[in-house]
């Protein structure tokens, strides 16, 4: 459970999980659009007539309008006034955004709360209002997936030729239970609210259904209408899971493989895909831009936009942490990808086969290289961000030597910009690696090494067939040269990692442990009677405390003044504020009453566990922050 709730390990299945997706469907689906007649898919848009398409354009809007009962869900949940015209205009806009951006829903928050705030006095609870919906959003998906496990199971068509989409469908099978099940703990909603959420969830894919329907019979696509609807379901769930703009991709893939099994012609399935998504995505959209821009201009709300230098540093810091993890995972696999292996021949023309395959592996170790300093990119640790800056430099210059692939060098360049912008947060000096961080770091290099490998398996066909003989000593033609090749890349990325952080790093660290003597007067009682016992001193007074994997936990704080609670708070404050330059989380314990209010008022929050109170510090993620607590009360429970 404890690598489940690590927020850095989410952080990373969501960037890995979708791209690997994209890739592997890229693979299988190009073969279905290396023949596609570009004219004659354009030909059968035009056939559609003016009068047919403003109908799918009506109808398209009509589909998003289903959504704004989302808005009507949170307008009565905050007990406001607003408008119907309003809250329909507002909640059209909204959910448009929310669709064509894609990201789980997360475009449309930012609208919601800006169309909403001078309605809702409480921001807090308006931002927990409009962002409390969005698992729900898929809940009617859930409903349909288990319709299609029913009606595809028995007569398989897609999942007999496409066994893995087999995947996705029981992921989202499971994902209405899991909802219930999360919500039961949480509390967050009432059973009858949820009910209201699943109901418009169903309505919203439903009409969706319906538009993507009505475009195929306009398109004379002869295909009963229940398969009709299964493949744009299967195709929704696809998208959905890739978390990208419009389930691009994933949801071609499905369309065009599920038709193609019943004899569409591939020029009839562009055509549909293209008009869905015009009047679905961008025709809405373009609506609610005109909606967006208008508001703003009424409401002089440009000042609201533009972020302050530090608030522009810290989105310019959680948006490299995620970039970084995203040009990793792209640079172990391009070497694998069918675009990079034609570039391959074409730098041939320049480059001799001794520096392409130099760089080949200079691209996975790179790769992996990124994906470990992701972690102390998002610890903010100043000696990763200027080896990180080393990395990405180096890596731009060897993106020209593998065939000159531009965006490659662009993934690069923006990580850079994304570094420079950020760099006023990385301030430590160290970060803790843990047993557990080793774990998690493990567990995402073998599933990186995993998608490689596979990857690679199903392009040794394609690539023996299109890369010249003399060219195929640089690809590795089968899995045990493939696991060689991603080993090499693991090995030089550690020894890397090892001189870019952690060479030399205990010196200063070091000096901060100063154990407690026998002679010494200490009073509290060990809470881990294996550990040894370490004292802070300041002009203020000392804290006594124990080091539990990058935790350090006080225990006692001594020579204070008498009644003086602000100077302990003030002494916990140093030594916390001391203490995070390496990297260690201080967990303060006995925490009493009278005290609480000043340790909010210095930057810690309060965490109540078993009837004890415990301090930390803001910038440790909550769930982090229980997590330690409950782990450290097991296992000091386990000791008594």
């Amino acid at each position: 459970m404890q690598l489940l709730k690590n927020t850095y390990f989410l952080k990373v299945i969501k960037v890995v999980f979708p791209l690997s997706i994209l890739i592997v469907l890229y693979i299988e689906g190009k073969k279905q659009i290396q023949s596609i007649n570009i004219a004659l898919v354009m030909e059968k848009i035009g056939n559609i007539g003016f009068f047919s398409f403003t109908w799918l354009m009506i109808l398209g809007v009509l589909a998003v309008s289903t959504m704004i009962f989302y808005d009507l869900f949170i307008a009565m949940g905050l007990k406001v006034q607003i408008p119907a015209r309003k809250l329909a205009i507002y909640g059209f806009s909204s959910n448009s955004f929310a669709n064509f951006m894609g990201f789980g829903g997360f475009a449309g928050v930012g609208l919601r709360t800006l169309y909403y705030r001078k309605y809702a006095g409480n921001f807090p609870l308006l931002l927990k209002s409009v962002t409390i919906i969005l698992p729900y959003m898929l809940c009617g998906l859930s409903i349909f997936a288990w319709w299609i496990v029913m009606y595809e199971w028995p007569n398989r068509t897609l999942l007999l030729n496409y066994p893995l989409l087999k995947l996705p469908l029981l992921i989202m099978s499971g994902y209405l239970f899991f909802i219930f099940f999360a919500s039961h703990f949480t509390k967050s909603l009432q059973t009858r609210q949820q009910f209201s959420l699943i109901g418009i969830s169903i309505l919203e894919w439903f009409f969706a259904g319906i538009v993507f329907w009505q475009i195929s019979v306009l398109l004379h696509v002869d295909v009963p209408v229940l398969i009709t609807f299964t493949i744009f379901f299967m195709g929704a769930i696809a998208g959905v899971l890739s978390t990208v703009p419009g389930g691009v991709g994933a949801f071609d893939f499905v369309v065009l493989v599920g038709f193609a099994s019943f004899g569409v012609y591939e020029e009839k399935l562009v055509a549909l895909l293209l008009l869905y998504r015009l009047v679905y995505y961008v025709v809405p959209f373009l609506i609610s831009l005109v909606i967006f821009f208008t508001f703003m201009f009424k409401e002089k709300a440009w000042k609201s936009l533009l972020p302050e230098k530090r608030s522009w540093s810290i989105l310019c810091h959680r948006v490299l942490s995620i970039w970084v993890l995203i040009v990793g995972v792209l640079l172990v696999l391009f070497p694998v990808i069918p675009v990079i292996v034609r570039k391959i021949t074409i730098a041939n023309e320049f480059l001799s086969m001794e520096m392409m395959q130099v760089s080949q592996q200079f691209s996975i170790t790179i790769g992996i290289t990124l994906l470990v300093l992701a972690r102390a990119i998002e610890d903010k640790v100043k000696r990763a961000y200027y080896f990180t800056f080393f990395i990405l430099v180096f890596g731009t210059l060897v993106s020209f030597s593998k065939g000159f692939h531009f965006w490659e060098a662009v993934l690069f360049l923006v990580a850079i910009l994304l570094l420079y912008f950020s760099r006023t947060h990385f301030y430590r000096k160290s970060s803790q690696y843990t047993f557990v961080k080793g774990l998690i770091d493990g567990v995402i290099l073998l599933a990186i090494a995993l998608i490689y490998v596979i990857v690679g398996s199903l392009q040794i066909s394609y690539i023996q067939r299109i890369v010249p003989k003399r060219l195929q000593d640089l690809f590795s033609l089968d899995t045990p040269s493939l696991w060689q090749d991603v080993g090499f890349g693991v090995l030089l990325a550690i020894v890397l990692v090892y001189f870019g952080l952690f060479f030399k790093r205990w010196k200063e660290s070091g000096s901060l442990f100063q154990a407690v003597l026998e002679s010494d007067e200490f009073t509290a009682q060990p809470l881990l009677p294996n550990k040894p016992i370490y004292f802070y001193s300041s002009d203020q007074g000392n804290i006594y405390y124990q080091k539990w994997m990058d935790n350090l936990i006080v225990m006692e704080r001594g020579d204070c003044e008498l009644d003086s609670h602000l100077q302990s708070v003030s002494l916990c404050q140093n030594f916390e504020n001391e203490m995070d330059r390496y990297g260690f989380i201080v967990i303060i314990t006995s925490v009493k009453e009278e005290e609480i209010s000043s340790f909010r008022d210095v930057g810690f929050q309060i965490i109540v566990e078993d009837d004890k109170i415990y301090a930390l510090s803001n910038n440790v993620p909550q769930i982090v922050a229980k997590t330690n607590i409950k782990w450290l009360n097991r296992l000091v429970n386990k000791m008594d």
